[in-house]
């Protein structure tokens, strides 16, 4: 992601034959550059992979799990940055609520807690996605790579204290 950086939108995608089995396309309107997405996805079975890993650290963790589950839609399966947030955004909310199911089942949540994170992370949540259409991809990836070296950074360190 650090090289691509610079760049609003990936170039030269040739889908898998997968992904048009799928029909793994889309489109969608870009307020920031002012026209139409196109785009196609492409390495449809690494990104499965990782997915499949990420959510085994959602679920495992507690974790949403964006910060594996973007880089993986931008840099592997070749979707644009706002395509990737955005279908990142929905799979989240699909393994929290399933995660939230099971642990409200068994009472594991507290809801004196509970409440005010989940106003905050949805008054969050809103805030972003309003930013997200205004913002340059480019930008958005500016933002997103310190994000993610410090993530890495947290996990070495508990992973090497905790060892």
């Amino acid at each position: 992601m650090f090289k691509a950086r610079g760049s609003e939108l990936p170039a030269n995608v040739v889908p898998d034959a997968l992904s048009e089995m799928l029909c793994l396309s889309g489109s969608y309107y870009d307020q920031a550059i002012g026209s139409q997405v196109d785009y196609q996805v492409t390495r449809t079975i690494p990104g499965l992979i990782i997915m499949y890993f990420s959510g085994i650290a959602a679920g495992l963790l507690g974790i949403g799990a964006g910060i594996f589950k973007v880089p993986a839609m931008d840099q592997v399966m070749r979707m644009p940055l706002k395509a990737s947030t955005a279908t990142s955004n929905f799979m989240i909310g699909v393994t929290a609520t399933s995660g939230a199911v099971v642990y409200f089942a068994r009472d594991d949540v507290a809801p004196m807690v509970a409440g005010p994170v989940v106003l905050g992370v949805l008054l969050g949540a809103m805030l972003g996605t309003r930013l997200m259409v205004r913002m340059s991809a480019a930008t958005i990836r500016k933002l997103f790579v310190p994000l993610v070296g410090y993530t890495a950074m947290e996990m070495i360190y508990k992973g090497v204290k905790w060892w």
